[in-house]
């Protein structure tokens, strides 16, 4: 119909929804991959906080949100946009897929204005929204040396690090060639395929040619134990992932639930926009990570 918008008018319609109740507009869809036999109780938390993120900003502009879920039994990618195209959703973000460089086969992705939450799903190139992990694996490193430690490890897996488009390694690597007189930096890789699977007897192998005084990498923890080490009395750890569940740890907070409310807002935008499909330039919105302090990484006399 050659509607234009206009954005002086955006701006005012924006006043008036933050200065009286949002009232019902539409539903929009959230995907997650990850199987949920007893609803969101042992749940990752990024999959519980991101979906809290969406939900919450949704409803400020007057969206509800439904749970889509490709664990679910005879679910498929074509079944999934059945659903969403029969219950009249043409908003999705997409949270994760737990095979990275899966691709969907069998969605319309033509009918939907869609936003990608990391980068497991990287086919087709939709809007993304990210956690900064190279600029959050530089942090921890950084930290670690300002904490006064002088061998870092950083230990991650092969799939973690495709997880977040190598923002492990590509930052450990340069920081091994930028570090001070009498530090250093050091990686372990595990080719295991999945991310939780830990080679204990290899990165404790690692562990004991290395020495390092302060490592990098949540699933180290099961080959410090079987050396006997003691954290932190021995060794420092800081996580990637730092969880509310384990207050003690220090790590990046790569603070999921405002990865949740990013992916809403851009999704919100190209509904508003009346922009639906994959987008001609795909554009990539990272959220900075923050460290918190922890038991496990103190300060070195």
């Amino acid at each position: 119909m050659g509607w234009q918008p206009n954005p002086l008018a955006g701006v005012y319609m924006s006043h008036l929804r933050s200065t009286r109740p949002p009232s019902f507009k539409a539903v929009l869809g959230v995907v997650i991959d990850y199987p949920m036999p007893n609803g969101w109780e042992g749940v990752l938390p990024y999959y519980q906080l991101v979906f809290r993120g969406v939900e919450r900003r949704a409803g400020e502009y007057g969206y509800k949100v439904q749970v889509f879920n490709l664990q679910d039994p005879d679910m498929t990618p074509a079944l999934l946009d059945r659903a969403l195209f029969n219950r009249n959703i043409y908003g999705i973000v997409v949270t994760g897929l737990r095979k990275p460089g899966r691709v969907l086969h069998g969605m319309n992705w033509s009918r939907y204005a869609s936003v990608a939450v990391g980068y497991s799903m990287d086919k087709p190139a939709l809007h993304r929204v990210s956690a900064n992990m190279a600029l959050g694996v530089k942090l921890l490193i950084d930290q670690g040396l300002k904490l006064g430690y002088r061998r870092i490890g950083v230990m991650t897996t092969r799939t973690y690090d495709q997880r977040v488009n190598h923002g492990v390694l590509f930052p450990a690597h340069y920081a091994a060639h930028h570090v001070g007189p009498g530090q250093s930096v050091e990686t372990f890789v595990s080719e295991l395929p999945g991310e939780s699977q830990t080679p204990v007897a290899e990165v404790a192998d690692w562990l004991k040619r290395y020495k390092p005084d302060y490592v990098i990498g949540t699933s180290v923890l099961p080959a410090i134990e079987s050396l006997g080490l003691r954290v932190p009395g021995d060794i420092a750890v800081a996580t990637f992932d730092r969880s509310p569940e384990y207050p003690d740890h220090a790590g990046l907070d790569q603070r999921y639930e405002s990865l949740g409310q990013l992916a809403a807002d851009v999704l919100i935008g190209e509904l508003t926009q009346n922009r639906r499909g994959i987008p001609g330039t795909p554009v990539e919105h990272l959220i900075n990570g923050r460290w918190v302090d922890g038991k496990t990484a103190p300060g070195r006399k």
